[in-house]
């Protein structure tokens, strides 16, 4: 289990230390092009930290290091890790970067991943790159309570009442709720890969305004792009400091993009970030 301070939030059950060679579209039975999947170039694996990120080990020191947040173009779906922009970030500042992205992500759970990092770190610099617009969750509540139910029917004594709420759960006897608090270790969290199912149909105006509060959420010195064709074409979502990436080139899915794209993306945010004044190193 992670550590149960710093950011617990940020950790994907599913994914603790996994290694896979496809993930999602990312394979021969549902990759856009076969014919493509077969012949790209490179080899493609997923190695994920005991968090659930596809990303090396969180180091001790966050004093220089830049986060990245995201999707699955961030995670780098049907690219080797060397490709993803978070990477190529590294190589090109010599900072560390640590990549906090999950595939299907929606705009809400990165904006609530941004404000989490930035509350612990308020001063840190931090890079995003923002799903489709319809991109978006259920309240968080209604996940909580099933999770609750879920946990105390499996770790509940026979002996113990019925309870099918969080709000049932302060009724309960002082003794089993701390059972349940510090043997148990129930804690109020919803991790990011509980979200992942949650989607829900919108129309484009609720879409926009809903993105527009995600951006609102960060701080000015975060650093915003886009993924490839994130919005309806003609939207207009007044947010002229958001960086969109041209896609040059496909991943093994051939829908995600690969290192050309990559490449270009970085150029500019670390534009981005110097005129942010973020501490740069001349590109390598």
């Amino acid at each position: 289990m992670i550590d149960s301070i710093l950011l617990p939030e940020l950790y994907l059950p599913s994914r603790d230390n996994a290694h896979w060679y496809e993930s999602g579209i990312d394979s021969l039975e549902y990759c856009y092009d076969r014919e493509h999947f077969l012949s790209f170039p490179y080899k493609v694996e997923y190695c994920f930290n005991s968090r659930g990120f596809r990303d090396a080990e969180w180091p001790n020191d966050f004093s220089n290091v830049i986060w990245c947040l995201g999707d699955s173009f961030t995670t780098g779906i049907g690219s080797p890790i060397e490709h993803t922009w978070p990477y190529v970030l590294q190589c090109s500042t010599g900072r560390r970067t640590i990549n906090v992205s999950l595939d299907g992500a929606s705009n809400n759970w990165i904006a609530r991943t941004g404000v989490a990092i930035l509350k612990q770190f308020p001063a840190a610099d931090m890079v995003v790159q923002w799903s489709f617009l319809h991109r978006r969750e259920l309240e968080l509540e209604p996940i909580l309570e099933s999770k609750f139910r879920d946990f105390y029917n499996v770790v509940r004594d026979l002996t113990w009442p019925d309870c099918n709420s969080l709000k049932d759960f302060e009724k309960l006897p002082e003794h089993i709720k701390t059972e349940i608090l510090n043997v148990h270790n129930w804690r109020s969290i919803v991790y990011g890969d509980e979200t992942i199912n949650h989607h829900i149909q919108s129309t484009v105006d609720e879409d926009i305004i809903n993105t527009q509060q995600c951006i609102a959420q960060l701080p000015t010195h975060v650093v915003h792009t886009a993924i490839p064709n994130w919005a309806p074409r003609g939207t207009n979502l007044n947010c002229n400091n958001i960086i969109l990436t041209q896609q040059f080139d496909f991943a093994r899915d051939k829908f995600h993009y690969d290192i050309q794209t990559s490449n270009a993306l970085v150029d500019k945010i670390i534009t981005a970030l110097a005129l942010n004044g973020g501490q740069m190193l001349p590109r390598k």
